[in-house]
């Protein structure tokens, strides 16, 4: 089994899913499939991707009745939808992850005042287990 990662990244979130094949693709190969995959769903499968806006890739509408602009589909909008398509056309299998962790990244690890995301409870068990460890 091999494992393959899509996503995007912007300034701040970014969001990948995780693909796994029974064969062993080359770089070259899974680029064209995700670019395949996503050039197939904003040409023939917009109505699939519930999020995506009802107009046409560079079509002008008007922002705020103040300007217009030409609209285009962000990535983070269709990555679902591009893995499930090459799920489809490619036998790709999705990652279903048993557990997964996640905590806030900014703030210090075991900063005694932290001052957001307190409700980060696993940073805060962290954090307590740090500092009554520590002060023995």
């Amino acid at each position: 089994m091999y494992i393959y990662k899509i996503g995007y990244s912007t300034y701040e979130p970014s969001e990948y899913r995780e693909l796994y094949h029974k064969g062993k693709i080359s770089k070259e190969d899974f680029e064209q499939m995700f670019i395949d995959a996503t050039v197939e769903l904003l040409l023939n499968r917009r109505k699939d991707a519930s999020i995506i806006r009802h107009y046409e890739e560079g079509e002008e509408r008007s922002v705020y009745n103040i300007f217009t602009e030409k609209q285009y589909t962000s990535f983070m909008y269709i990555l679902d939808n591009v893995a499930d398509i090459m799920v489809e056309k490619h036998g790709f299998k999705k990652i279903e992850y048993t557990q997964q962790i996640d905590v806030e990244g900014w703030g210090g690890v075991v900063e005694s005042n932290r001052s957001f995301s307190e409700d980060d409870v696993i940073l805060n068990k962290i954090r307590n287990k740090f500092w009554k460890t520590k002060n023995r």
